[in-house]
């Protein structure tokens, strides 16, 4: 994970709503994972758990979003193949 994704993961983790993500946390998140598919990254969904559990997730918790990154990542890059037809 390079230093900018970092950030952008430890923004989303740091200012989220834990209890129940707002719209501007999925936002961040959403950023996270853009960016991410944007620049060909290849992070793992455990990783992402991996470093939102470091941050005091809940271990289940992380791992939803972790299975969200995955399925966004997924998204993007089905997109991308329709969108170039």
């Amino acid at each position: 994970m390079d230093s900018k994704a970092k950030e952008f993961l430890l923004q989303f983790s740091q200012a989220a709503n834990r209890g129940i993500l707002q719209p501007l946390d999925w936002r961040r998140f959403y950023a996270f994972t853009v960016y991410v598919h944007r620049q060909g990254l290849s992070i793992e969904a455990q990783d992402v758990q991996d470093v939102l559990t470091a941050n005091r997730w809940h271990k289940d918790r992380a791992g939803q979003l972790a299975e969200r990154y995955e399925h966004s990542l997924d998204l993007l890059s089905y997109y991308d193949r329709v969108r170039s037809r």
